[in-house]
Parts: C-alpha cells; sequence; structure tokens
C-alpha cells in the first residue's frame, strides 16, 4: 500500500517507501547493466515512438517510410497493448550507433531508446510479415453447399441496410448538446480527436469520426450513422465503468476532479500531495499536487516529480510558463499528470502503476484534466488537523 512517506519528495522530506523504490530501481538499473554485458552481441531494436491505437501507429508507420534513414522500420504490439514503431533487429552496438546518430539528426524523438524483443508480440507492419489465419473446415455435401451458395448470392443482392449519408446528417442535427460533447469524448478516449469539447463538428471531429469508421472496418463517411454512435458511445461507457470514475472534491486540497474510484482510494495527506492508494491488485497510485510557491514551486515539484524513483525515463517532460505536464512509460510501470499555476498555487494530478494499466489511463486524462478544478485552499502541514 502506498503511504505518505513515499510521496514526500526528496526536496521536501523524502519518506521511507521513497527510498525503498529507489533501492529498487538501481537494483533493476543493475540487473539490466549485467544482461547487457552478458549479451552485447544479441539483436535489439531502436524503439522509435509507441501509440496507443493502431490507426496512429500505421499513419505513423507510411510517414516514417519515405525515409531511408530509417529502414528497415517494422510495427509490433507491445505487452503493454501500445503499438510501437521499430528500427532493426540490429546488433547491439550497431544499434547504439543507430540511435545515437538519428537522434542527433533529428530523425527520430530524443526519447527513443533500444528495446529486446521480448517486449514484443505480435508483429503487425509490414503487412507482408503478418501471417495469415487458416481455417480448416470439413466440405459440406453438395446439395448443401449449392444452396449455401444461393443464400449468399440473395444477400449479396440485397439492398444494405447502412442509412444514407442525408440519413446519417439528419440523425445527427437532432441530437442534443451533452451527447455530442460525449462523442467528441469518445472519440477522444479512442485516440481519434484532440480537439475541444464543445460539440461543434467541425473538420477535427469529423477527421475523427472518419478514423474511427476506419478503425472499425465502416464506411469512411466522416459522419456517424445512428448505430455507430451507439456503439461508439456504448464501448466508451463500458470501459469507464471499469474505472469507477467518481467526482471527489478535497477542500484542503482545493481541488475538484475526476478519479477512477475503482483503482484508488484515498489514504493520507502528505503536503504537497493527497495521497491515493491503490485499490486492488492493477497497482495504480494517484497523488493530487497542492502547494504555494508560485513559479519557483512548479519548477522544483516538476524536478521532484520527474525523478528517476517516480517517472521512467524519456517520455514527454515539458515544463511550462504556467504548469507542466509529463506522460512515460517502459516495459514495467508507468507514470502521467499535469500541474498548473493558479495565482501563487501549484495544483495538479499524477497517477502511476504497472505498465499494463497505462493505456487505460492515457485515455482517461483528456477527461481528468478537463473536469480538473481549483477551488479554494492549498494544502500544508498548518492546514491540517
Amino acid at each position: 500500500m502506498l503511504t505518505r512517506g513515499s510521496w514526500e519528495c526528496r526536496r521536501m522530506g523524502v519518506g521511507i517507501m521513497a527510498r525503498a523504490m529507489v533501492m529498487g530501481v538501481v537494483f533493476c538499473l543493475f540487473c539490466a547493466g549485467t544482461l547487457r554485458a552478458e549479451g552485447q552481441n544479441d539483436l535489439v531494436w531502436v524503439q522509435i515512438e509507441a501509440h496507443p491505437d493502431l490507426v496512429t501507429a500505421q499513419a505513423r508507420l507510411r510517414a516514417y517510410g519515405a525515409d531511408p534513414t530509417t529502414a528497415p522500420l517494422a510495427g509490433f504490439m507491445m505487452r503493454t497493448g501500445m503499438y510501437a514503431l521499430a528500427l532493426g533487429p540490429l546488433p547491439r552496438a550497431e544499434a547504439m550507433t543507430r540511435l545515437r546518430d538519428l537522434r542527433a539528426a533529428g530523425r527520430i524523438p530524443r526519447d527513443s531508446y533500444l528495446q529486446s524483443a521480448q517486449n514484443y508480440t505480435s508483429q503487425f507492419w509490414p503487412i507482408a510479415a503478418q501471417t495469415p489465419m487458416i481455417i480448416s473446415v470439413d466440405p459440406l455435401p453438395e446439395p448443401t453447399r449449392r444452396s449455401a451458395l444461393a443464400a449468399q448470392e440473395t444477400a449479396d443482392r440485397a439492398p444494405t441496410a447502412r442509412p444514407s449519408l442525408a440519413q446519417a446528417r439528419a440523425s445527427e442535427a437532432a441530437l442534443d448538446p451533452s451527447t455530442r460533447d460525449d462523442i467528441q469524448r469518445a472519440l477522444a478516449w479512442h485516440d481519434h480527436y484532440r480537439g475541444a469539447i464543445d460539440g461543434a463538428f467541425g473538420p477535427a471531429t469529423r477527421a475523427a469520426m472518419a478514423a474511427w469508421q476506419r478503425a472499425n472496418d465502416l464506411p469512411e463517411t466522416g459522419v456517424l450513422t445512428e448505430a455507430e454512435r451507439a456503439a461508439l458511445l456504448a464501448n466508451w461507457r463500458r470501459e469507464l465503468a471499469s474505472l469507477g470514475l467518481e467526482t471527489i472534491r478535497k477542500t484542503e486540497a482545493g481541488i475538484q476532479t475526476l478519479f477512477p474510484a475503482s483503482l484508488v482510494e484515498f489514504t493520507a495527506y502528505a503536503p504537497p500531495f493527497a495521497v491515493f492508494a491503490p485499490k486492488d491488485a492493477r497497482g495504480v497510485e494517484m497523488v493530487l499536487i497542492s502547494a504555494n510557491g508560485g513559479a519557483t514551486r512548479l519548477q522544483s515539484l516538476f524536478e521532484t516529480l520527474t525523478g528517476p524513483e517516480i517517472m521512467p525515463k524519456g517520455g514527454m517532460r515539458d515544463l511550462l510558463r504556467d504548469g507542466f505536464n509529463l506522460a512515460s512509460s517502459d516495459e514495467t510501470r508507468f507514470a502521467t499528470g499535469f500541474a498548473r499555476l493558479d495565482g501563487d498555487a501549484v495544483k495538479g494530478v499524477l497517477i502511476r502503476g504497472p505498465a499494463e494499466q497505462y493505456l487505460q489511463i492515457a485515455r482517461l486524462m483528456p477527461q481528468i484534466e478537463e473536469s480538473f478544478t481549483s477551488i479554494d485552499g492549498v494544502l500544508s502541514a498548518a492546514s491540517l488537523p
């Protein structure tokens, strides 16, 4: 279970749990170093990017395909559920050289790293590398076969039940504002939409609808039919229900936000954090960030939370004038979150846990950020009973 000390940072008094985590990281790094020393000639991959959905990963692979310096490039499903773009396989020494040179030339992201094949499951790119599915069936008797063929031909000639584009537009026009917002949220959940949740179905929303249709082998019209909207929203709501989303209001921290109640539960205040420990074996942890100190405190918290005991290496670590954004994962763990300046106060959320939980949390974070509200109050030792 997560304790108060595990979220007190080094500059603010790192507790016993945090020190234990550091020792664990040191041990893992030692083991990794030993394995590297014993296997210098192993074939490895240069992992360039990873995305939560197949459509984006395929689009990025096509974009890289025009650059001969990143060949040979392949796409793999990871054990974490992410879709990875990887260069190789190459001997470790050659992979290190390619990684360094491509980073220096700006051809690949600076957080690209070496990855072993054991962290990949199935290959989805290039298409020729995929193994076709072979299904063996017993032959049907000839009369039965002729009847089945005749029935199929009749079905093929039957008019499709899919509504026309005009009908889809008409049913869309009748949607209420909250449903239109939910459609955008559902498209964002599946990583197709990155715009504002405003119910306005402009070019970005139309492109997201077409991407969802493409991912589900449907005609890419950019306008969802009634049945397609129902399927999109039902899947989104089912996944949200599995997280037990609730709104929590912590007046001591001055924060109101959505949080995954089926994954975490409030444990204690450890200024500048309100700590939520794992609720079950999925092992997800969350903290609310609440502190005074303005830009200086913002930078201090950024440096603390991006330390190796909390965040895996690489990923997104954006320190801005009025806040920061964090997102990083490796084969074992993830950490993602944000903080914003509200006057002199720094307030935000950080969630971390095992790598296999990252996809759902990465999809959830935009809704947490959208719901996040700063209210009166800032967490401090003096404000607690």
